[in-house]
Formats: structure tokens, C-alpha cells, sequence
């Protein structure tokens, strides 16, 4: 049974009453700037229900700035201390877990949110298939503007379950989810990650769980500076044009990939989940197109393939547009038009050997 928080501050009549949203933060030794995103999350437009802190053995005045803000804060404030650290997803997990509330918010305690944060976001769930809604953040250094994003979305789009693609990921202090989304299955049971070798961050867990079992809005709002700092577990990564058209245009270890894919495709088929057919249903669905995922990227490895021709990668082409592999929608079991082009153009030829050549 989880031990009674060190501080809960008592309710308060707010407007934070018809909220509906729980803040979840995760702290360790964050003295030097949790202050400032206390405030900004007590400036919101729509106040949020509560924030839960899990604290994971701070060894600096992070309790202590927590205790003084909790003090005046207009919501309760509850905060815990682990026994043993837990380290960073294990403590964010264990936050969302306490949280009381529907929708949970993911709070880095570094960061800074835009006063309208919470009231655009909650919109999102009005819609009861979406589990999880990620917005734009700008990168920040403490001082003005950078005007450089990390996430960038264009223009708010929702994706229904398996239209986004579950292996995809982004930063989770641009996410707030449905709770539900954290009782489909055992989250201390994840899958590893193939780029670090240790199981899913909390962030790349909630996106692959989304993808699969319900639908994910982005949004274009710019809603939170995301602080960048010499001691950032993660930090983001702003990209200019060059930048993006080099990484669209080189080519990956697609054998990798199809590798990956498979695993995660296994993963799924053996997910203890509850008595749900409709859960049921949208698991199968998501193996099926991770697995036919792999077998496109198995053949998109032969058409970058290091000794193959032109006539070999003319018929690999052939074989992936006749399997509809580059048809367009949102389908993730497609590899889709721009990869086509990419294709078309640097893959058949064999350009790509020459431009990467060195890389």
C-alpha cells in the first residue's frame, strides 16, 4: 500500500473544480528552476484539479521550495518522497499512478508552460477514443524567444488507433493523457528499446500504447518553453530545412527497423490485457501492421543494399508498390508516398551510395 504523501495540502473552492486534470511531476534536484514552473502552473487560465509530485531522493531545497509553494497554491499540492529511487520513468509512472484525476499531465521540472496550456489541451479529450494529445513547444534558454521548436506540428490532426506510427515518439513534456491509457496493461512490463537497450521511457510508452489502442490529437499551440540546460536528461532538438530534407533523404538500417518492428509485434501478441474485445481486436490489428511493416522494411534493406544493381532495386521497388506499400493515408502498416519518392529517386538509382558514401 503506498504510503501517505508528506504533504497534501487541503482543497480549495477554485475553478480548478471542473478541470478534470491531475499535474503529474517528477523531481530530483530541480532547486534551481522548479519554482519558476510551479508558477507558471498556478497562472493557468484553467487551474488544474491537483498536482502530485513524486520526489526521488533530492539531495538540494527541491522539498523545500515544493512545501513553500504549496502553501499559497490555488490546488491541493500532494507530495511524496520515494523510499528508493526509482529513477526518471519509473517516478513519472509512479506520479501518474497517484494522480486522482482522468487526465494527466506530464510536468518536467524545468520547464515553463504557457498560461492557456491546460484549457486548449483538455479540449482534446472531449473526443473519448483520444488518449493522448501532444502539443508544440519551443526550445528555451532561459532568457527570450530561440523561435526554434521541438515539437513542431503544423496544424492540429487526430490520429485513430494504428494511423500513427506506435514506434514513433516524442517528448513528454508536450503530452497529456487519459488515464486510461495507463490501466490497459502492466506498465512495469515494457518493451526494450532497440536505441538504448533499457525498456520505454514513460514518454515512448504512452505514445506506442495510444498508437495501438485509441486515437492521439497534435496540436500546433505552442503551449510550454522547454528549458534547455547543461544538466537536461533529454534535451530537445531544433531542426532547420537542411537538417530535415538529410534526414528524410538518407537512408536507414531498414533491417534494423523490420527487427524492431517484429520484436514489438511480439511484444504485443503476448500483452496481458483485460476481458475487452474491442482492446482485443485493436491489439491483433496492430500486429498485423507492424508485421507487414517489417516485411516492406525488410525489402526497403535490399533496395539500399550495399552490392545490389539497378535491375534488383528496380524489382524491389516493384515489389513494395505491388504490395501497396507506398499507397497514401494514414494507415501505419504503409511506408507511404514521400517514402516512394525517397525511393524512386535515391534508392533505385543507387544516388544514395554516392551522396552518403562518406557519411
Amino acid at each position: 500500500m503506498e504510503n501517505p504523501p508528506i504533504l497534501s495540502t487541503p482543497e480549495r473552492t477554485t475553478k480548478a473544480a471542473s478541470c478534470g486534470v491531475s499535474v503529474a511531476m517528477a523531481t530530483y534536484n530541480g532547486e534551481k528552476y522548479i519554482f519558476e514552473q510551479l508558477e507558471s502552473i498556478a497562472g493557468q487560465s484553467v487551474l488544474p484539479a491537483e498536482i502530485v509530485i513524486t520526489d526521488d531522493g533530492s539531495s538540494d531545497r527541491t522539498v523545500e521550495i515544493v512545501q513553500q509553494f504549496a502553501s499559497t497554491a490555488p490546488f491541493p499540492v500532494k507530495l511524496f518522497r520515494n523510499e528508493e529511487r526509482l529513477g526518471y520513468t519509473g517516478n513519472f509512472l509512479k506520479a501518474c499512478g497517484l494522480c486522482s484525476q482522468q487526465i494527466i499531465a506530464f510536468c518536467d521540472q524545468d520547464d515553463k508552460w504557457m498560461g492557456n496550456k491546460l484549457e486548449t489541451c483538455v479540449k482534446a479529450f472531449e473526443d473519448p477514443e483520444v488518449l493522448l494529445c501532444v502539443h508544440s513547444g519551443e526550445l528555451w534558454y532561459g532568457t527570450g524567444r530561440s523561435g526554434k521548436y521541438d515539437p513542431r506540428f503544423q496544424k492540429r490532426r487526430t490520429f485513430p488507433a494504428l494511423s500513427a506510427y506506435p514506434l514513433q515518439t516524442h517528448s513528454g513534456y508536450a503530452m497529456v493523457i487519459r488515464k486510461a491509457l495507463l490501466e490497459i496493461t502492466d506498465n512495469s512490463v515494457r518493451p526494450i528499446s532497440h536505441e538504448r537497450g533499457i525498456p520505454l521511457g514513460h514518454d515512448q510508452w504512452v505514445w506506442f500504447l495510444a498508437a495501438v489502442f485509441g486515437s492521439i490529437v497534435v496540436l500546433p499551440d505552442v503551449l510550454c518553453f522547454y528549458r534547455q540546460h547543461d544538466k537536461n536528461l533529454f534535451g530537445g532538438s531544433a531542426r532547420s530545412l537542411n537538417k530535415t530534407l538529410s534526414l528524410a533523404m538518407k537512408p536507414r538500417s531498414y533491417a534494423d527497423l523490420s527487427t524492431a518492428e517484429l520484436y514489438f509485434a511480439d511484444f504485443l501478441r503476448q500483452m496481458a490485457l483485460p476481458h475487452s474485445a474491442p482492446l482485443r481486436a485493436r491489439l491483433d490489428a496492430a500486429v498485423s501492421s507492424l508485421t507487414r511493416r517489417a516485411h516492406l522494411n525488410t525489402l526497403r534493406s535490399q533496395l539500399y543494399g550495399e552490392n545490389s544493381n539497378v535491375l534488383q532495386r528496380l524489382q524491389v521497388f516493384g515489389k513494395i508498390l505491388f504490395h501497396g506499400g507506398y499507397l497514401p493515408g494514414r494507415g501505419s502498416a504503409r511506408i507511404g508516398m514521400r517514402a516512394a519518392f525517397k525511393d524512386f529517386v535515391f534508392g533505385v538509382p543507387g544516388i544514395h551510395k554516392r551522396l552518403w558514401a562518406s557519411s
